[in-house]
């Protein structure tokens, strides 16, 4: 990888991942804690809304390095996926107001992050495009500049208003700028837009992405949850607390992600050739980087975490100590099992995914329930923790048996 492209890479991967923490700062400081809780759970929901604009495409068109699909086909099919985002967000919102947990400016703050995040979805379609066309840099710059406009606009209308709702708006505003220079730097870049709603081909691509959709769904519910069972059943006040110590996992997300996007489309030319020695060794120098960050990460939680959290949010962390480490070592096991998940779906293991995704799902519907319900917050950072460890030894055990056997494949048609 070109030394340009892992900067950029790196830069914008470190924004675009540290946007929640940012935000929740800036709202906690600037408007205050119950507007920080009400805007920390509306980001959330956003960002799991988003789930279903991406459709989880980015993996598998990046890794369509045959060009079976042209890229006006990936850009039609993200503007399906991205109107049912819409739809479901409308959906979503009306049943907080139902519930009673929120009112119509509470419903308008939960549109505003749906938008804000549905042009994070139009972006990451152009965006996949650049990296296919191993422009990963140009990838990088726009996460970076789209990022850093929107919470610069964020902060200062936050700061002017004092209003969190009006702040919100003003940001979903920047983003659908942000979305629309990404577009016109692919016309003008690279070849002229071009929006194909082929039937047949959106059919085909639907079939071929729908398991990913779906486990990529339940996946989001797996990192989020916990969030919902906490706000569901604890106070406000302990709903910020369990968002803000959850942060620090981002760290290791943050890391690995610099690492990983740029080895998806290496991965996929390793399958490809059917090369199975690289590909195994870099799955298993991947991990050896992950342990590490999640090892760094760990020994800083516990020196600076509860300080630094301190400072940042304005708010006592000391008492959760413990639940902040937990839910970073849990961290480490989810960098894992993302790493293996873009192996198997590298070698178009779609059944396998949803297999791992669903046994992981079921279980991270009973547990946090039961945890949280006994023991609190810590309850919640040991259901991730137990959620996290199961689907990574479920997809290791499979990426495991696949590449065994494709070893064995491998050398029977080298004697035959």
């Amino acid at each position: 990888m070109k030394k340009r492209d892992f900067i950029w890479n790196m830069l914008g991967s470190g924004i675009y991942s540290l946007a929640t923490v940012i935000f929740v700062m800036l709202a906690r400081r600037l408007v205050g804690e119950k507007a920080g809780a009400e805007f920390y759970m509306a980001f959330t929901t956003g960002q799991m809304l988003l789930t279903i604009g991406y459709f989880e495409i980015r993996p598998f068109q990046v890794t369509d390095v045959s060009h079976q699909y042209e890229p006006g086909v990936y850009f039609g099919f993200r503007c399906l996926s991205s109107a049912l985002m819409f739809l479901c967000g409308i959906a979503v919102g009306a049943v907080y107001v139902i519930n009673g947990r929120a009112d119509m400016a509470g419903f308008g703050l939960i549109m505003a992050m749906c938008l804000l995040k549905l042009f994070d979805g139009v972006a990451d379609v152009f965006e996949g495009e650049f990296q296919r066309n191993d422009r990963i840099d140009i990838s990088g710059k726009s996460m970076a500049f789209r990022t850093l406009a929107t919470m610069a606009v964020f902060s200062a209308a936050a700061y002017l208003t004092r209003n969190i709702y009006a702040a919100s708006a003003a940001a979903t505003v920047t983003g659908l700028a942000g979305a629309a220079a990404v577009a016109v730097v692919w016309n003008f870049r690279f070849e002229k837009i071009k929006v194909s709603m082929n039937p047949a081909k959106m059919r085909e691509l639907f079939n071929n992405t729908i398991l990913l959709f779906i486990g990529s769904a339940m996946c989001m519910w797996l990192w989020n949850g916990t969030k919902y069972i906490v706000e569901w059943n604890l106070t406000e006040h302990e709903t910020l607390v369990y968002g803000i110590v959850y942060m620090p996992t981002m760290v290791i997300n943050l890391g690995s992600s610099f690492i990983f996007k740029p080895m998806l489309t290496t991965l996929a030319r390793h399958y490809e050739r059917q090369d199975i020695v690289s590909f195994g060794k870099l799955i298993s120098v991947l991990v050896a980087l992950v342990c590490g960050i999640t090892a760094v990460t760990l020994a800083a939680g516990a020196w600076l975490g509860v300080p630094v959290l301190s400072w940042l949010y304005d708010l006592e962390i000391a008492p959760y100590r413990g639940v902040m480490l937990m839910l970073i070592g849990a961290g480490g096991f989810n960098a894992v099992s993302i790493l293996f998940y873009y192996a198997l779906m590298v070698m178009r293991k779609q059944k396998q995914i949803f297999v791992g995704y669903t046994i992981s799902f079921l279980v991270s519907v009973i547990a946090p329930v039961c945890l949280v319900k006994y023991i609190g917050i810590m309850g919640a950072a040991v259901a991730y923790m137990v959620v996290m460890l199961l689907l990574t030894v479920l997809f290791g055990a499979m990426l495991a048996g696949d590449l065994g056997c494709a070893m064995k494949n491998r050398r029977k048609k080298e004697e035959g």
